[in-house]
């Protein structure tokens, strides 16, 4: 039995850093990779900052190396790793199996573009080749990652889908991309539409495209969102009546199963439609079996927005999604119950709502909220 391995690195220059843990009862020192069959030495490096890289290497190879039954005391030799497959193909591998596991569109292309990234790369640099997955360290990642330092936004969605992906290569072991680098990500809100502006866009809509349109009305009217839990609703997913809406886990995005009722004004489009008439598995967009393509409401609005923006109906920072953050907005304003909103958003938790409030100044700090003065001081 074995304590989980942690790193001791002083900013003080005269003291040597090392990995400890616990190992059947006693405790144990690591000072450098020669016992593991590596080479790494992070007492050697002089800034603090590669002393750090180089420990957090040492520490990732112990815990890996007490894993599979490393004892201390021995050594590991290097032909022992010599058998075990190349990064290369475990990355194919798991590629397979990706059209298996339910992901949605957007986040199959993004898992497949990171490996196709990754072994671009890794085929790019004569030195890994025949790299194994054990040899594949934080360090060596955080070097894969800088070419997406772009933006922070774009930085920070590789890191996660390279996370994703070693956590499916790795399955219980520690995940290396958690040591890498992260970046500040400036959020960016979708600014909620006014009473006025929500008529004025409605309006427009209306005049111009029957399927955003519904689209919009739906986002606010039930809350759900447009690009794949509205695209993707079809007759089966409505009672006899148009009332309610029931979505299957794998149909949205908190992986519950949800009963959403319909507004009376979402029902009367739907009933203009003749979606009440349609055959179960047929989409209420297109009416048959074949959905709209996972671009179209993206695209449809990117056309309508350039009107809208010339014609000053919108602001740069609406877009599809502030029909959401509008309804919240009314609905918290109308009710003040977070566990309401909760649940008409579906969000997994009430502090998801708060956060999301937050974002968009609803929820705010006021002056009772702030610390008092001692009365004998005042």
């Amino acid at each position: 039995m074995f304590s989980t391995p942690t790193q001791f690195l002083s900013s003080d220059p005269s003291q040597r850093c090392f990995v400890k843990f616990i190992y059947d009862g006693k405790p144990f020192r690591l000072y450098n990779g020669k016992p593991l069959g590596i080479t790494c030495f992070p007492n050697r490096k002089k800034s603090l900052t590669d002393k750090q890289r180089e420990l957090q290497r040492l520490l990732e190879a112990t815990y890996k190396a007490l894993q599979v039954g490393w004892c201390p005391g021995t050594v590991i030799r290097k032909e022992a790793k010599e058998s075990l497959p190349s990064i290369t193909n475990l990355l194919q591998e798991v590629k397979v199996t990706f059209h298996s596991r339910g992901w949605s569109s957007s986040y199959m292309r993004d898992m497949t573009r990171i490996t196709d990234e990754l072994s671009a790369y890794l085929s790019a640099d004569v030195k890994s080749s025949g790299l194994t997955i054990g040899r594949l360290d934080s360090e060596y990642l955080s070097t894969f990652l800088d070419n997406y330092r772009s933006s922070a936004r774009y930085y920070m969605n590789k890191r996660r889908n390279l996370s994703a992906l070693f956590s499916l290569l790795l399955k219980s072991e520690q995940n290396p991309v958690a040591f890498t680098p992260t970046m500040k990500v400036t959020e960016v809100l979708n600014q909620a539409y006014t009473p006025k502006q929500l008529t004025t866009v409605l309006d427009h809509l209306r005049l111009h495209n029957d399927n955003l349109f519904l689209c919009a009305m739906m986002v606010y009217g039930t809350m759900l969102r447009p690009h794949r839990e509205i695209r993707l609703l079809r007759r089966r997913n409505f009672d006899d009546d148009l009332n309610h809406i029931l979505l299957a886990g794998s149909a949205n995005k908190s992986g519950r199963i949800r009963r959403v009722p319909v507004p009376d004004f979402v029902r009367d489009i739907l009933l203009s439609r003749g979606v009440e008439k349609m055959a179960p598995d047929a989409f209420i967009f297109t009416g048959t079996a074949k959905p709209l393509n996972a671009d179209y409401f993206t695209t449809a609005w990117s056309r309508h927005k350039r009107l809208m923006l010339t014609s000053k109906i919108i602001l740069p920072a609406q877009t599809l999604y502030s029909f959401r953050h509008s309804a919240a907005i009314y609905s918290f304003t109308d009710r003040q119950d977070i566990r309401l909103l909760q649940g008409l958003m579906g969000h997994a938790t009430p502090d998801v709502t708060t956060k999301y409030l937050r974002s968009l100044g609803i929820v705010e700090v006021s002056k009772e909220d702030l610390p008092r003065l001692p009365e004998i001081f005042i």
